[in-house]
């Protein structure tokens, strides 16, 4: 069991919403008291006993101090988690009315896809939703290589902001999450990385607003330039739903079970961030009760 000791004053209304929102059992937390010793005035908390994530993360957003976690530095491939990146550097660095055209290798990114066409052309913006709502891997690769040139270009852009914001176990190859590895090492990041990832988007990007807009968003309808083929995409991520007070947040899943899933959660007046790494799914019937997995 992996424990952590955290002043009491500022981690307690943090913890109990993380633990109630789970249907973790809290312990009873001792009231402030300014004359109690430094010691006293710590507390002790275990890895709750049915959390079942390999990887997890519970961030005070207003300090970023990590209030729990588990295995949270361990670089792991986190799937399509990876477009809460892509987006936020795209929204930084391009015109959302631009428009993008497909290359053959965007076309030909496995699903899931939007089918763009070879040569087939869009409004950045639209591709955006695209992205996030459905995660479509090809619009991820078209938008790469408008921004940027190429897919090598982006991923560039992609680790300069990880290192900016302090992501130093986090490494990135394809926009769209797919499983690579080359020579520098594998596609990936951890727990508490990827909450300091969506930390900056949702509360310091210059562009905080419209990632919060196009990840909150429960559905969305476009068409191509020519107007010859029409689109729809719905959010797929159901703790928006689901679970008072998320307000953003971008799932991910891999072939194995070791599934992704990743949300951003406001409670109190404190927001806060957590993952869960590896059997999503059941996390989501412990909130729930009745999702099965996605």
């Amino acid at each position: 069991m992996k424990k952590r000791r955290w002043k009491k004053m500022t981690a307690l209304s943090l913890l109990f919403i993380f633990f109630s929102s789970n249907h973790i059992p809290a312990e009873l937390l001792p009231q402030d008291n300014p004359d109690e010793t430094q010691e006293e005035n710590e507390i002790e908390i275990e890895e709750p006993k049915n959390l079942y994530a390999l990887s997890a993360c519970l961030m005070d957003a207003d300090s970023g101090r990590i209030l729990f976690g588990k295995e949270e530095d361990v670089r792991r491939a986190n799937a399509s988690t990876t477009k809460i990146m892509t987006l936020i550097v795209t929204l930084e660095h391009a015109d959302l009315n631009n428009v993008v055209t497909f290359s053959d290798y965007a076309a030909s990114q496995p699903d899931v896809q939007l089918n763009g066409a070879s040569g087939e052309q869009f409004l950045l913006k639209d591709l955006c939703f695209s992205l996030m709502l459905e995660s479509h891997n090809d619009s991820a690769v078209a938008i790469a290589e408008h921004v940027a040139g190429s897919v090598e270009a982006f991923a560039g852009l992609m680790n300069e902001k990880a290192a900016e914001l302090g992501c130093m176990d986090t490494y990135f190859i394809t926009p769209n999450g797919l499983d690579k590895e080359d020579e520098n090492g594998f596609h990936g990041t951890t727990a508490a990385d990827l909450a300091r990832i969506m930390s900056y988007c949702i509360n310091e990007s210059p562009m905080k607003e419209t990632f919060l807009e196009i990840t909150q968003t429960p559905s969305y309808s476009f068409s191509n330039i020519e107007g010859t083929r029409n689109y729809s995409c719905n959010n797929h991520n159901r703790f928006l739903t689901i679970m008072d007070g998320a307000i953003s947040g971008k799932t991910g899943l891999r072939a194995m079970p070791d599934t992704v899933m990743w949300e951003h959660c406001g409670g109190m007046t404190v927001p806060m961030w957590w993952h869960f790494w590896a059997a999503a799914g059941q996390t989501i019937r412990t909130i729930n009760g009745q999702i099965q997995n996605s």
